[in-house]
């Protein structure tokens, strides 16, 4: 029986020292992986700052700050002007159009007609009027060139 006791023991002597270096390795092994991801994060949170500066700094000095905030609002400002302007213009030019009058025109009628109507509604009559409005304003206009 001491020999298959001793056995028994030498086993369990094994078994406690592999699982220990196991132990070590896995915790070795989880502070390594712990190390790679703050340092992964660092450098996700630098790359980003980097990006961002390089994308919204605009007067050069390295860094994204109130100046940075007023040359974007000017540049804002500029752009929307710019679309107003042409907005403008282009509702300057339409506003004169027979075509258009024609389809505001049938586009009024259609939605007063079309109010009683259960199931149509006034946008629905809407549509169909300024559909008709715009019809008859381009054969109008074919008649015209003939």
């Amino acid at each position: 029986m001491t020999k298959i006791g001793d056995q028994l023991k030498g086993f369990a002597k094994d078994v406690k020292d592999v699982s220990s270096s196991a132990g070590e390795k896995i915790s070795k092994a989880g502070k390594q992986i712990s190390k790679s991801a703050k340092s992964s994060a660092k450098f996700a949170k630098e790359s980003a700052g980097t990006i961002a500066t390089t994308l919204l700094d605009q007067n050069g000095d390295g860094k994204f700050d109130q100046e940075d905030v007023k040359i974007l609002t000017k540049k804002g400002k500029k752009l929307a002007k710019k679309a107003s302007d042409e907005i403008c213009s282009i509702a300057k030019e339409t506003k004169n159009s027979d075509l258009l009058k024609e389809a505001a025109a049938g586009a009024a009628v259609g939605a007063v007609i079309a109010i009683p109507l259960p199931l149509v509604g006034p946008v629905a009559g809407a549509t169909v009027g300024a559909a008709i409005g715009t019809y008859a304003q381009v054969m109008k206009s074919m008649n015209k060139k003939r």
